[in-house]
């Protein structure tokens, strides 16, 4: 991907199309309606005929974690943070809170002869494995899903799907997958009830089939799992206490043990309350009232075309965003095939709203037509 927008960055003509300025965003201000100045955290600004919010995913939230924790050195709060996962000791048991995708990752780094990786959950549950080979074929969404009146409806229609495709071809993934194109839809159709239900019940079942982990990548989990250096759980933090060295913890679980450990890895994967993330730029974009939540409290609230709606709901600045920011919206919003169209249908959003409308005031600027009478 560097290499591609490398590529089409040189070919751009006239060149120097592509800036890449290294700084932060801290506020957005609107001089005009078609111009927004981008406070920087250098005190510089920059001028833009549009913004475009590639956020990416924020570091997990800590709100979990008893203080002493939060406090503690031995405690990562980023397991992405570059080069944090080197600051953990070779020997001495691991906590890890949180059994997704990022415990998975967390759990391959630190696997080491004689070393407990103990991982829990409030359900213990962990990703499912893709099949050994791709699918033969691809089904289509099930019928009468447009039928359903609410989401426990819903929840029948699709569970029947996935084992009806289990008891004829062994197989539940096909199932799953053929849902794909259709969950954005499911999803907007849902009551905000029936969201917050889907929620609190379903969502971290549908996460574990939907975001599947290689073949390879399962089987070192199963013989991690097999020889014990890997125990996951369904649990929470009660409480920690700091070793008379600072450094090893003694940690209490909601289930009744306690465990002894050298660090406690945050593996509960990213915040998507950006209310509670410590980015200044969505922080005053709500003081503003220039954005406003998602539902749910998820990411940021969106216009169908990704343009970011303010605290009374309007898209009125030329402001979009795109990935994990419209989780609320879209749901379905982090993998790489969804990206690529939201990416694909934002530009030519982006097209629509700032060039040609920028092409019709020059071409009726007196200016133009003194040119163009010449």
């Amino acid at each position: 991907m560097a290499d591609l927008l490398t590529q089409s960055a040189a070919a751009a003509r006239p060149a120097g199309l592509l800036r890449r300025i290294q700084d932060r965003v801290t506020g957005l201000d609107e001089p005009d309606p078609h111009t927004l100045n981008l406070a920087l955290a250098s005190g510089a600004a920059q001028a833009a005929d549009g913004v475009v919010l590639a956020l990416g995913q924020y570091a997990p939230s800590t709100s979990w974690a008893p203080e002493a924790l939060r406090r503690s050195p031995s405690f990562i709060a980023d397991p992405w943070a570059p080069g944090v996962l080197r600051t953990v000791p070779d020997d001495g048991d691991v906590l890890l809170v949180g059994t997704g995708l990022t415990m998975v990752d967390v759990s391959l780094v630190l696997d080491r002869p004689g070393r407990v990786l103990h991982a829990v959950s409030r359900g213990g549950l962990v990703p499912q494995v893709h099949g050994a080979h791709p699918p033969a074929r691809s089904l289509p969404p099930p019928p009468g899903l447009d039928d359903c009146a609410d989401l426990t409806q819903l929840r029948r229609a699709i569970l029947r799907h996935i084992l009806a495709e289990q008891r004829t071809h062994g197989d539940w993934r096909p199932a799953f997958d053929s849902l794909r194109p259709v969950t954005e839809s499911l999803w907007q159709r849902l009551t905000p009830a029936d969201k917050a239900r889907f929620l609190a019940r379903d969502s971290r079942l549908w996460e574990t089939h939907r975001h599947r982990v290689a073949p390879v990548t399962g089987a070192v989990l199963r013989n991690m799992r097999m020889a014990g250096r890997l125990r996951v759980a369904a649990g929470s933090v009660t409480a920690v206490e700091p070793g008379p060295d600072g450094r090893a913890l003694t940690v209490r679980l909601s289930d009744g043990r306690e465990l002894r450990v050298a660090a406690v890895v945050n593996c509960t994967g990213p915040e998507v309350d950006f209310q509670r993330c410590s980015d200044p730029l969505p922080q005053a974009l709500f003081r503003s009232g220039q954005a406003r939540s998602g539902p749910l409290g998820l990411g940021l609230d969106t216009a169908a075309d990704g343009r970011v709606l303010n605290a009374a709901g309007q898209a009125r600045l030329p402001l979009w965003t795109l990935g994990a920011a419209r989780r609320g919206s879209l749901w379905e919003t982090t993998a790489v095939p969804e990206l690529r169209v939201q990416a694909l249908d934002l530009a030519a959003s982006v097209l629509d709203a700032l060039v040609l409308p920028a092409e019709s005031r020059r071409a009726e600027s007196p200016a133009s037509h003194r040119s163009s009478g010449s």
